[in-house]
């Protein structure tokens, strides 16, 4: 054997430990080059990578040990080149080649802003493979009900002048409270906006969701870590006329490094 792949059967996956197949590949001649997809999840077709999205990718999986990068389906991203039921425009050709030159790891890109996805791969169905990738925190409909949630990010957030923002959605009622904590550090409700979307998100604005909380955090170190990072979530109040469990299904890490020509 060459070279091992590992990705999901159709989307990019963020979250992998490919710490565990580099285990298996270090002591050989075997190369790890796991994969990316344009794609980011079962319920969000009509949306695709960015090259922020593909950065953050590669920085975990490099992170994690492997060697290089592969893709697949990538041609998705002029997919209107080849037919007219794609919602990729041609012009997708050239620009998303030149993407591929951020999968490299060799520094060049560090600068640029990364963009890190956390969602359910396949909702509520099993994957193609069989296997259930529906990553969320379902809690119940009682005070005190809490899940947790491990997202990764290969940032060392305390770099000078770097900003990051951790955002949060979760579908509840108009007055559920939820307070989060991270890594075991409560997060100061202080800081953090919470939006009301009432009306939910329709399908051409991404995921369809139902309506909804979105919680924007200011991520800092401490208590993120570069690595694995645990978000914990409890129900501290409920709606007394909501009905079913509260779900956080959604989370979304974004880096932006300093500027090298700012003062």
């Amino acid at each position: 054997m060459d070279y091992l792949a590992p990705c999901d059967f159709f989307f990019t996956d963020f979250n992998v430990k490919y710490e565990q197949f580099a285990a298996i590949t270090r002591a050989t001649g075997c190369m790890l080059y796991p994969a990316v997809h344009p794609k980011t999840s079962s319920t969000n077709s009509d949306n695709i990578m960015s090259a922020a999205n593909y950065r953050a990718a590669a920085r975990n999986m490099y992170a994690a040990g492997a060697d290089g990068i592969s893709q697949f389906n990538y041609q998705h991203h002029w997919g209107r080149r080849c037919s007219e039921s794609y919602p990729y425009p041609p012009a997708g050709y050239l620009l998303a080649l030149a993407w591929l030159r951020h999968l490299r790891h060799d520094g060049r890109y560090d600068q640029l802003p990364r963009h890190y996805l956390f969602l359910p791969l396949w909702g509520k169905g099993p994957s193609q493979s069989g296997f259930m990738k529906n990553d969320s925190i379902v809690l119940k409909r009682q005070v005190g009900s809490s899940g947790e949630y491990r997202f990764r990010i290969a940032e060392d957030l305390t770099t000078p002048g770097l900003a990051s923002e951790l955002i949060v959605n979760a579908v509840s009622a108009d007055n559920d409270r939820i307070s989060f904590s991270l890594n075991g550090t409560p997060l100061p409700n202080g800081p953090i906006k919470a939006k009301r979307q009432g009306k939910g998100r329709p399908k051409n604005y991404g995921r369809f969701l139902p309506p909804y909380w979105s919680y924007m955090i200011p991520l800092t170190s401490p208590p993120a870590v570069f690595g694995d990072n645990f978000l914990r979530a409890e129900v501290t109040e409920l709606d007394a006329n909501g009905k079913g469990s509260i779900v956080v299904e959604e989370l979304e890490v974004t880096i932006v490094p300093r500027w090298e020509g700012s003062r």
